[in-house]
C-alpha cells in the first residue's frame, strides 16, 4: 500500500504542559478518538507553531480536527494513554484532506479557525474532576463582614490553589494509574451586562459587586487533595496590613479543603467559611460559597466525529399557540374553546410555528388532548335547559367514547353559580368539541406547524393506609409510550420535527417512570 506523507501545521498558544493534537476519520489519525490522536510538536521562537508529519494511505479522503489538552501517560505497562480535552474545534463540517499526492503540507493557520470562521468549544471530563465555586448575592450577600473597622470597606477577592499532603501519605503506598495533569482554574464573571471568562486573575483579584456572580471552575486530578484559599484585599487601603506583605490591602483569608465535599457525602451544596484577619488572627466575617463537584461518567467515551453546538444561526422568536389559539379560562379568553381541533387550526392560520397542548390517557388507553387532570360534567342531557349540577371527574377514569359524550365545563365553573355560558357555546360543531384524540390532532394540524407536547399523569395514587400503589402507576407508564408510538403513524413527512420531539419526550418520560418505580420499590 502506498502512503502519503502529510505534514500538519497549526498555530496556537498553550498553557504549561498543554499540547495541540490532531485526530480524524482514518486509523492513522486515531479514528476520531482523542486517546489515539497524533500529538504535534511545538516549535518557533515563541513555541506557538505546532507541526507533525503523518503517513496516511494514498488515495483516501479524510476529515480531521485539532484540539488542545493534556496527554497523560499511564504508569502501568500496556495501558493506553489518557487524553484530556480542554478546547476542540467544533465546526459543523470538519477540515478535509485528500491524499492524492505523495507529499502534502497542510498549513491550517490559527487553531480554531476554519474558512475564516472561529468555532471552539470546551471538552468533556475523562479522568479529571470539575469543581465549581460560586459567589453571588441571592437572599444573602456572599460576604458578610462583622469587624467594625471593615464594615464600609470595598473588597477584592482572589482564589489560590495548592495541593496538600496528609501526614504519612506516600506515593509508593498509594500509587496512581495516571501521571497527574496540572490543576487549571478559570474565572467567570456574570452580570446583567454580559459574561466574561478569564484564565488568570489580577494580583489582588476581582472586585466583589452585589450585581455580579463570580464563578471559579477548577479541573483537577486530585479532587480531594486541594487547599482552596480566598484572599481578601481592601480596595481603599494603601498601607500593608502586616509588614512584609507582598500586596497592600491584604486583610485576611478564608480556607476551604476540597476533602470537605467528600466527607459531607454531597457533591453540591453551600459552605460557610470564616474570614480570618491577616494581623490579629481574629474573624472578620464569613463568606458563603456555593459548590458543585462534577465527576466523569465511567466507561463512557466521547469522540470528535461530529459537533452539534455553537453554530446555530440567530433568528427571531417563534410564536407558539398555547393550547391552540389560547386559554378560554382566563379573563381575556379566546372565543374558540381551548385544546380543540378548531383552536389548533385557528393558531395555524394566525401564523403560529408551534402549538402547545397536554395529553392524557383515557381509561381505555387512548391518548386525548386536555389540560387538567379532572373535568366537570353535568348529568343532564345536552338539550335540557333546566338548572345544572356539576361533578368533578378524573379524565383517566373515563373511556374515550365516554369523553366524547360529555357536556363539559372547566373545574373553575364549580366556583360560580351560572354554568350555562360555559356549557352552551358551540355545542354541536365537531371541531369545537373537547377531548380530541392525539391522532386527530396529527391529522388536522397543517404540516408546517410543530408540536410542543406535555404528558400528563396522575401522581397521587395513594392507598388509604398511606402506602404507594405501585401496579397502576407502573402499568400506565409502560402503556403510555406504546400508545404514543401507535398514534405517530398519523404523521406525514412534514411532521418529522414533531415526531422527533414526541420520541424525545417519551424517552425522558419513560426513564423517569423507571426511576419512580425503583423509588417506590425501595420505599
Amino acid at each position: 500500500m502506498d502512503f502519503t506523507q502529510v505534514t500538519f501545521i497549526v498555530r496556537g498558544a498553550t498553557s504549561s504542559g498543554e499540547i495541540i493534537a490532531v485526530t480524524g476519520s482514518c486509523e492513522a489519525l486515531g479514528s476520531w478518538s482523542p486517546q489515539k490522536a497524533v500529538v504535534l510538536e511545538s516549535g518557533g521562537e515563541d513555541g506557538t507553531l505546532w507541526k507533525r508529519t503523518v503517513s496516511i494511505p494514498r488515495g483516501t479522503c479524510s476529515s480531521y480536527r485539532y484540539f488542545k489538552g493534556f496527554v497523560l501517560e499511564s504508569k502501568n505497562a500496556g495501558v493506553p494513554c489518557q487524553a484530556i480535552v480542554n478546547k476542540w474545534e467544533t465546526h459543523q463540517h470538519p477540515r478535509e484532506l485528500n491524499t492524492s499526492e505523495s507529499d502534502i503540507v497542510l498549513d491550517d493557520g490559527q487553531f480554531g479557525f476554519n474558512n475564516d470562521t472561529e468555532c471552539v468549544d470546551s471538552g468533556w471530563l475523562t479522568c479529571q474532576t470539575e469543581i465549581r465555586l460560586r459567589l453571588h448575592y441571592s437572599q444573602k450577600p456572599a460576604v458578610s463582614i462583622t469587624k467594625k473597622k471593615f464594615k464600609k470597606s470595598q473588597f477584592r477577592l482572589k482564589l489560590t490553589l495548592e495541593g496538600y499532603e496528609e501526614e504519612g501519605e506516600d506515593d509508593e503506598e498509594h500509587p496512581t494509574t495516571w501521571s497527574k495533569m496540572t490543576t487549571t482554574l478559570e474565572i467567570s464573571l456574570i452580570s446583567s451586562n454580559g459574561y466574561k471568562s478569564r484564565h488568570s486573575q489580577p494580583e489582588c483579584g476581582y472586585a466583589l459587586e452585589p450585581n455580579q456572580w463570580t464563578e471559579y471552575i477548577i479541573h483537577t486530578m486530585d479532587p480531594d487533595n486541594l487547599e482552596l484559599t480566598f484572599e481578601f484585599f481592601e480596595e481603599d487601603l494603601s498601607d500593608k496590613v502586616v509588614q512584609g506583605d507582598m500586596h497592600s490591602g491584604f486583610v485576611g483569608t478564608a480556607c476551604l479543603l476540597s476533602s470537605t465535599f467528600a466527607e459531607s457525602g454531597k457533591d453540591t451544596g453551600i459552605v460557610t467559611l470564616p474570614i480570618i484577619g491577616r494581623n490579629s488572627r481574629q474573624s472578620l466575617g464569613k463568606v458563603r460559597v456555593d459548590y458543585i463537584v462534577i465527576r466523569p461518567i465511567k466507561n463512557f467515551m466521547c469522540d470528535m466525529s461530529a459537533s452539534y453546538r455553537k453554530y446555530w444561526k440567530k433568528r427571531t422568536a417563534l410564536e407558539v399557540g398555547h393550547r391552540g389559539a389560547g386559554s378560554t379560562q382566563t379573563a381575556k379568553h379566546t372565543k374558540i374553546r381551548e385544546n380543540t381541533i378548531a383552536s389548533f387550526k385557528s393558531a395555524a392560520l394566525c401564523g403560529a410555528a408551534y402549538v402547545e397542548f397536554d395529553v392524557h390517557l383515557s381509561k381505555d388507553h387512548v391518548p386525548v388532548v386536555y389540560h387538567d387532570l379532572t373535568c366537570c360534567i353535568s348529568m343532564k342531557k345536552k338539550n335540557d335547559k333546566h338548572s345544572l349540577e356539576l361533578f368533578e371527574v378524573p379524565v383517566k377514569d373515563l373511556t374515550f367514547d365516554q369523553l366524547q359524550l360529555l357536556k363539559l365545563a372547566h373545574v373553575a365553573a364549580m366556583k360560580v353559580n351560572d354554568h350555562k355560558e360555559s356549557l352552551d357555546e358551540e355545542e354541536y360543531i365537531a371541531e369545537h368539541q373537547p377531548f380530541p384524540s392525539l391522532a386527530q390532532i396529527f391529522q388536522a394540524v397543517p404540516e408546517n406547524v410543530g408540536f410542543n407536547i406535555e404528558l400528563k399523569w396522575l401522581c397521587q395514587l395513594i392507598l388509604d393506609e398511606g402506602l404507594p400503589k405501585i401496579s397502576p402507576l407502573v402499568s400506565i407508564f409502560h402503556v403510555m409510550p406504546a400508545k404514543f408510538i401507535s398514534s405517530s403513524s398519523h404523521f406525514t413527512c412534514g411532521h418529522l420535527l414533531a415526531f422527533l420531539l414526541i420520541l424525545y419526550i417519551i424517552l425522558i418520560y419513560y426513564t423517569f417512570s423507571v426511576c419512580l418505580y425503583y423509588i417506590y420499590i425501595y420505599i
